[in-house]
């Protein structure tokens, strides 16, 4: 959906690098002071 569309802007290698951020960081918790989701 939105990954094609960052693609197709050239974007793609920025967001796919956020999200994994985002994910790792969020999956993880760690050095990310997450207040809506804490465990």
């Amino acid at each position: 959906m939105v990954g094609k569309v960052l693609q197709g802007t050239g974007l793609g290698v920025i967001s796919s690098i956020v999200i994994g951020i985002l994910l790792g960081v969020t999956g993880l918790g760690i050095d990310w002071p997450s207040e809506e989701s804490p465990r």
